[in-house]
């Protein structure tokens, strides 16, 4: 190896002396023959000087080789476990009663019982109703009836006695029966000029105040059950085989500090939304002790899909190269030393930060994680004890 290294050094130092010495064939002709002949001369001598380099680098490399820091990289085993796949529908709290009081008759609200955030009996009198026009008519309903029972009276007794006419004697009957009707649906109105609460909750909004003019039906205040709310969102239509009535769901409300809670799906919808291809999703639940409002926002998390003993690699640590392939470092050991090599993958469902490879890994590989962004295929590398 010695006499080889000696050789190559005397052949260099040869060849670099005689092309400092003046040469013709180092002149430039004139002819256009000779110059090209002259260029195909010198660019065989440059390829032969090239490979005369390399060796010589390679052979100095081989004696005393050139030492080579191994990059300092922190990595992680792949082990196969279950991933579970969720959902997250953007939901609002909801009221499950909510209901609005009114009054059958319309007329000015002269005088209204409660105040907006009241809690009310199913029955209490919530607001009252200018009756002023139904008394009127009551008042002459009932001198109308008055009379009408009289002549009544005096007909049946005149019948009695065999005078008058059968149609006279029915005529006054019919009249006296006409008007008790009258009277009696005239008083059902009186009582409807009262407006009761149809459940038992919270005042959640005053309609109409006193003095105002309520029509026939008009709502005046809106009662809600605060202890009986629901979660309710609209789920895609792709999930429609994954999401079933019953099956335990996860709801956050960021407002609250991320409170949780875990309860079944009360309600699924039947029909499909054509404006935006959704279906609704309902869970039932409670205020919590008071601390679920109507309309907060949420978050109903299902579990839609389970892959049993699969691989998974944090997303941050997939890489595309130039032509669009998803990649990862792995750690390969060999020789006594350790290398990154550039592994090929196939993505699969991703949640939570989480993505599944479908091919490319395997159970117990080791890939690099902190450090790997820099790496090349083949850079060595050292693991983080």
């Amino acid at each position: 190896m010695k006499i080889k290294i000696t050789i190559i050094t005397a052949f260099l130092l040869t060849f670099l002396l005689s092309g400092c010495k003046p040469d013709s064939a180092n002149t430039i002709p004139a002819d256009i023959q000779a110059k090209r002949k002259l260029l195909s001369e010198k660019q065989m001598e440059l390829g032969k000087l090239k490979s005369f380099i390399q060796e010589l680098q390679d052979s100095i490399e081989a004696q005393a080789p050139t030492k080579k820091t191994a990059k300092l990289v922190t990595t992680m085993t792949l082990k196969a476990q279950d991933f579970k796949h969720f959902v997250e529908i953007q939901s609002n709290v909801e009221a499950e009663d909510r209901v609005l009081a009114s009054s059958e008759t319309g007329g000015r609200v002269l005088s209204l019982q409660v105040k907006e955030g009241a809690y009310v009996s199913k029955g209490r009198l919530i607001a009252t109703v200018d009756s002023e026009p139904v008394r009127k008519q009551i008042e002459q309903t009932e001198n109308a009836l008055s009379l009408a029972k009289d002549v009544f009276a005096r007909q049946e007794r005149l019948w009695k006695q065999k005078i008058g006419t059968e149609i006279q004697f029915l005529q006054a009957k019919n009249r006296v029966e006409q008007l008790e009707k009258t009277l009696e649906l005239l008083q059902i109105q009186l009582k409807k000029a009262n407006v009761y609460a149809p459940i038992s909750g919270l005042v959640d909004r005053v309609i109409l105040e006193a003095g105002e003019i309520a029509g026939p039906g008009a709502p005046i205040v809106q009662i809600l059950n605060p202890n009986k709310l629901k979660i309710v969102g609209q789920a895609s239509e792709i999930y429609t085989k994954n999401i079933r009535k019953g099956q335990r769901v996860k709801v956050v409300i960021p407002a609250l500090d991320d409170l949780e809670f875990v309860a079944p799906i009360t309600l699924i919808g039947s029909s499909i939304n054509p404006a935006n291809r959704t279906f609704k999703v309902e869970v039932a639940t409670n205020s919590h002790k008071g601390k679920l409002k109507p309309n907060l926002l949420a978050k109903i998390i299902i579990n839609d899909k389970v892959y049993p003993s699969a691989i998974t690699v944090p997303a941050e640590l997939i890489r595309q190269d130039v032509e669009g392939h998803a990649y990862v470092m792995r750690l390969v050991s060999g020789d006594g030393r350790s290398f990154a090599q550039k592994t090929i993958v196939e993505k699969g469902e991703a949640y939570d930060g989480k993505v599944i490879i479908i091919n490319g890994l395997s159970d117990g590989d080791v890939i690099i994680s902190e450090g790997s962004s820099s790496l090349v295929d083949g850079e060595a590398v050292e693991p983080a004890s």
